[in-house]
């Protein structure tokens, strides 16, 4: 939630000691990675939808089995007098940190998160906008949410907060009026907590969300929330061409709102005669809204303006499973028709990547594990083989594969294709797909996400990222190696191509290497970035070049922790090896200062890839989850 202020503190202590108690009563297996899946975080749940170990931001907020191990933290929930969200223990291992983010799910728009510091140290620093603060142990905490935010625990002893969100009765909210800012406290101003202790023989009550709105988002709702964006959305590189970028933007969400009014008030929010128009409305706006909204950012935070549009609108507006609660009439909708591809794998694990991001390394790291099949390399052939995923047939002119190319006829080629090269770990031919855990990796993935999401529901993604320097010189050096040639005969381009084949390639023509290189790394990141952005977070995990580099055995166990793939003892034997092989696509031996070879050239370049550069790390480190 937006506040006047960064912090305030609320005016009740409690007691840490008798926090601390009940928390040394708990088992180790209690504790659950953070649901970002933030290094050194963790999570001991005590409020989540229907009760479950989960992170969901929907459905009935009830108290999971944990709860009744606290009596003191229901006391403390009952102090507030407020209706509460998901709450819990979050726990933050020594010498970690919560990174730079800013929380803009839909969940936040409304609530705040309390923070009970049960045990820190003075130098664990909370970083919000231009302010950072101590929260000592037993005190009672709100932040601004909405404003980018961090937390650094320097200590060798994690740090462990409780955190409750709620939306905040009149009450609650009485209580931030009589709470202190941190200027508050540099003035010195007279304030005056109350302490609120462990009662043995207290019967608090803790009241939990358990109706989170109906089916359709109620069309005044949806106006104050575009209104917000509207007012607020901006370029973050003006030129002569952004203000009408932003005004086509505001146009597109104003349009919807009346749209989406009418759409109400002749069906309402149980009529199954609507779902298709309000189906309709949703996709005319991501349409509208993705072709206006690249660059766009909202000035209060810098975030993007599209992304909090899918966060606030988009993804909430229509759902489904509500939506079929309050319609119990409705008929049983019509089978979907399944694609052969989803049939044949579980559980796919693909590697998304820019060229040249080291993926090759990290593919033939991961191949070593037992519980991973492949097609032994690079899967060029495996698609194009494919006549209708080839650039040139028909109206395809580059390596972009929308939902619309996964017909069940091309689910069918593809796995075909793929078992037909399909070999274990040890290079052991394997003639059957069905149960296999597939690993695929080839950078021209990094552009067919919404393709093999539609015919695989239930991959898992790996997102690698590289810094744009060493990155996109190593292009330019695979570009000039001509061992990296894709496409021999493309129309109007002179000579052959290298590498993945972005959208809007023929205004390349004539341009210098390095911002053909540049293109191809920003196109890659931009593709990926929109097309992981609606799905569920718990399916895709970020990695970094550098991290997986500095530290291979933990970002390969880390990788293994996410995909449910043994992290077994030969390949950690591979993976603890001084030296590791380099990938077989290495075209000069790897160096820290290797680009500046190229730095002449790419100086015109890097001051828009380090713009792109600094939204892969946003949205690579953002969370849905506060600190």
């Amino acid at each position: 939630m937006k506040l006047d202020n960064r912090f305030y503190q609320l005016p009740l202590l409690f007691d840490p000691e008798r926090l601390s108690l009940e928390l040394a009563q708990v088992p180790a297996h209690a504790w659950t990675r953070h649901p970002s899946g933030y290094e050194g975080n963790s999570a001991l749940i005590l409020l989540s939808a229907n009760g479950g170990e989960n992170d969901d931001m929907s459905g009935a907020m009830l108290p999971t089995p944990w709860l009744d191990e606290f009596p003191y933290v229901k006391q403390i929930l009952d102090t507030f007098d407020s209706v509460w969200g998901r709450s819990r223990f979050m726990r933050l291992e020594g010498e970690s940190e919560v990174p730079l983010h800013t929380d803009i799910h839909y969940h936040w728009h409304d609530r705040v998160r309390i923070h009970v510091p049960v045990i820190t140290d003075p130098e664990v620093l909370f970083h919000c906008g231009d302010e950072a603060i101590h929260m000592a142990p037993g005190e009672a905490w709100i932040f601004d949410a909405w404003t980018m935010h961090r937390v650094v625990n320097p200590k060798s002893a994690a740090r462990i907060h409780l955190v409750a969100d709620t939306t905040g009765s009149a009450s609650f909210w009485k209580l931030v009026k009589e709470a202190r800012t941190p200027e508050d406290i540099r003035l010195g101003r007279p304030w005056q907590p109350r302490t609120v202790a462990f009662d043995p023989a207290a019967n608090p009550q803790v009241h939990t969300e358990t109706f989170g709105g109906g089916g359709i988002m109620h069309p005044a709702d949806a106006e104050r929330l575009i209104a917000e964006i509207i007012d607020d959305v901006e370029a973050d590189q003006p030129d002569a061409n952004s203000d009408r970028q932003v005004l086509a933007f505001r146009q597109a969400l104003s349009d919807f709102c009346f749209d989406w009014r009418c759409a109400w008030n002749r069906y309402g929010d149980a009529d199954n005669e609507g779902v298709h128009q309000y189906q309709g409305l949703l996709s005319q706006l991501e349409a509208a809204a993705s072709r206006h909204g690249a660059g766009l950012v909202l000035a209060s935070n810098g975030s993007s303006a599209l992304t909090t549009l899918r966060k606030w609108i988009l993804q909430i507006a229509f759902n489904q499973q509500l939506f079929s609660r309050a319609s119990p009439a409705r008929a049983p909708a019509a089978p979907e028709q399944t694609h052969t591809a989803s049939a044949g794998f579980r559980r796919p694990v693909i590697i998304l990547a820019a060229p040249r991001s080291g993926s090759t390394f990290l593919f033939e790291t991961l191949a070593q594990a037992a519980g991973f099949y492949t097609v032994g390399g690079e899967s060029h052939g495996v698609f194009e083989g494919i006549n209708k995923l080839r650039p040139g047939v028909g109206s395809l002119r580059s390596n972009r594969l929308t939902a619309d190319y996964a017909d069940p006829e091309t689910g069918r080629q593809l796995l075909e294709n793929f078992t037909q090269r399909l070999v274990d770990r040890d290079g052991q031919k394997v003639n059957i797909a069905n149960g296999m855990r597939l690993l695929e990796k080839t950078p021209k993935n990094a552009l067919r996400v919404p393709f093999l999401n539609a015919l695989f529901p239930d991959a898992l993604f790996i997102y690698l990222t590289r810094e744009p320097r060493s990155n996109i010189s190593s292009i330019m050096e695979a570009w000039r190696s001509g061992g990296f040639v894709t496409y021999r005969h493309l129309p109007t381009w002179p000579g052959t191509w290298s590498l993945l084949l972005p959208p809007d390639w023929e205004q390349l023509a004539g341009q210098p290497l390095a911002e053909i290189a540049r293109f191809q790394w920003a196109s890659s990141h931009q593709h990926i970035m929109a097309d992981l952005e609606p799905l569920p977070r718990e399916r895709w995990l970020a990695v970094d070049h550098a991290d997986l580099l500095a530290d291979t055995p933990g970002t390969i166990e880390r990788i293994c922790l996410f995909a449910d793939i043994p992290f077994d003892e030969q390949l950690q034997s591979y993976v603890a090896q001084e030296t590791l092989p380099m990938s077989r696509h290495t075209v000069t031996a790897p160096a820290p200062d290797k680009w500046r070879k190229n730095e002449g050239e790419m100086q015109p370049v890097l001051a828009q890839a380090d713009q792109i550069w600094a939204q892969v790390q946003g949205f690579t480190q953002a969370g849905d989850d506060p600190a």
